[in-house]
């Protein structure tokens, strides 16, 4: 677990691979650039399903945890897709820019999802509708974390941190100083904030599942690697 060899590269997408989520029983699935997201056997390297529906790249991805797992496009909509079949379930719509992070609320089973629009939403994934409106950030929503039931953590752009009240939307800045984000809230299970996508072939996000990490980069390419890190999810 210390060597940080690359285990297996998987290639298929015609854009840069922009987000990452694990899907479950040894699979990933990774968003694009080129609208599309692509689920993979881990163990074979090969790509299960491809799924189409996004007008615009793929930001953000997240596991529902019951089957379905849920897209952010800089096409402004959320989508929830059946991860076995590929179907789209439904299209979540309300952001006025485009998507840049997503996370599953455990505590009431909604998605939260922060925009270039500088704002939070929290949907009901069965109804679709959008039962909450956070409001404060004044750039955009880079990241959000949820801690406990009703606590949800965000962190924008220009590294403001952000700390919500979900039962009542109310919400504080905690600080400009991303270190902040973790002396604030306990994050054992979470892992550090990442950085935005970028343009010179560096890592742009990562996630990580037993002793596996998975790493997506702007060479169109998600490569899986053993962990480097005890900072990574267990």
């Amino acid at each position: 677990t210390e060597t940080g060899q690359c285990n297996l590269t998987l290639t298929g997408h015609f854009g840069w691979v922009t987000a990452l989520c694990v899907v479950g029983d040894g699979r990933v699935a990774s968003g694009s650039e080129d609208k599309t997201i692509k689920i993979w056997n881990t163990e074979t390297g090969q790509c299960n399903l491809t799924l189409t529906g996004h007008s615009r790249g793929v930001y953000a991805l997240c596991v529902l945890g019951d089957g379905r797992m849920a897209s952010g496009s800089e096409d402004k909509t959320i989508k929830i897709w059946n991860t076995e079949t590929g179907q789209c379930d439904q299209t979540l719509t309300g952001h006025s820019w485009g998507i840049t992070a997503l996370c599953v609320v455990v505590g009431i089973g909604h998605v939260a999802s922060g925009s270039r629009d500088w704002n939070i939403k929290i949907w009901n994934t069965e109804t679709g509708q959008c039962e909450l409106t956070l409001t404060g950030h004044s750039h955009s929503v880079r990241s959000l974390y949820v801690v406990g039931e009703s606590r949800l953590v965000s962190r924008d752009y220009d590294g403001s941190v952000f700390e919500w009240d979900l039962s009542t939307g109310m919400g504080s800045k905690v600080s400009n100083d991303v270190s902040s984000l973790f002396a604030a809230v306990s994050f054992q299970h979470v892992p550090p904030s990442l950085p935005p996508p970028c343009f010179d072939g560096v890592i742009c996000t990562s996630v990580s599942v037993s002793s596996i990490m998975f790493v997506c980069s702007v060479e169109r390419k998600v490569l899986i690697a053993k962990c480097l890190s005890s900072r990574s999810l267990p």
